[in-house]
């Protein structure tokens, strides 16, 4: 699986390629393969997240019934 970083890192290199690119067409699909990949990335964080959120309270549940 790609982490959040990986995705950062891939949106990073076509921002880079983006700054010396001069065709307007080119320009237009290197920004959205960055937002893209900015995009993955927040969403690899937010499930993570919603991952740790999820385990942490089934503990609470397995407090609650006393196992």
């Amino acid at each position: 699986m790609t982490t959040a970083d990986e995705y950062l890192r891939l949106a990073e290199r076509y921002r880079k390629a983006l700054e010396t690119m001069k065709d307007p067409l080119a320009r237009q699909c290197l920004e959205r393969m960055e937002g893209s990949y900015r995009t993955l990335a927040d969403s690899e964080r937010a499930l993570r997240t919603s991952g740790y959120i999820v385990d942490a309270l089934g503990k609470l549940g397995d407090i609650d019934k006393g196992t």
